[in-house]
């Protein structure tokens, strides 16, 4: 009989210690997912980015103040193609920048939250990809943005956490996959 409570104690024990760790473990991620990543894109005293992320930074910078200036078609040539978008569970995928703008509408963005303008929280550079010679072609980026109103103040609720792709396809850097917790205001929507 006492080896069997022995047994128990010993079993529960290394329960109460994976339960333990469990919850540890949960609490490190549910604190990570809410803090800001460093910023792969902070600029030198002088103004520049590091050598090593000039390219997706410059990248990101392009389709963020076309996204602002919120004019579809040149938003659109910052991308490349084909550009797939992930929203919720939703899978979309555009094969030119013409049919992109066609499904976008900023304005209508603008009105239905009172848009003005987004930001840049951070972007982290998890990794990047070479071409096998050395050449860098991708890169993976995870990161977070702000809508505005406009009166320079966040719009509750419309922060985002993301993941995005630049690449460079045909000597152009551009963002190439977007996966985000931004929903759609309707249809084929990728803002």
């Amino acid at each position: 009989m006492e080896y069997i409570k022995e047994l128990i104690m010993k079993s529960l024990i290394k329960v109460s210690t994976l339960l333990a760790v469990g919850v540890l473990t949960s609490q490190i991620f549910a604190v990570s997912a809410n803090a800001a990543l460093p910023d792969s894109c902070a600029k030198d005293a002088k103004g520049h980015y590091s050598a090593q992320f000039e390219v997706p930074c410059k990248a990101l910078d392009n389709f963020l103040t076309t996204f602002n200036a919120k004019d579809e078609l040149p938003w659109a040539k910052t991308l490349n193609y084909p550009h797939v978008r992930m929203s919720g569970n939703q899978v979309t995928v555009w094969q030119t920048p013409e049919a992109y703008a066609k499904d976008q509408n900023l304005q209508q963005l603008a009105k239905a939250i009172g848009w003005e303008n987004t930001r840049w929280d951070y972007r982290y550079v998890v990794q990047s990809g070479s071409d096998g010679k050395g050449n860098a072609n991708k890169y993976h980026v995870a990161l977070s943005f702000t809508r505005l109103d406009k009166s320079g103040k966040p719009i509750p609720g419309h922060t985002f956490d993301s993941f995005y792709i630049i690449t460079n396809v045909n000597g152009h850097w551009g963002t190439q996959f977007r996966s985000s917790m931004a929903g759609s205001l309707h249809g084929k929507s990728a803002y």
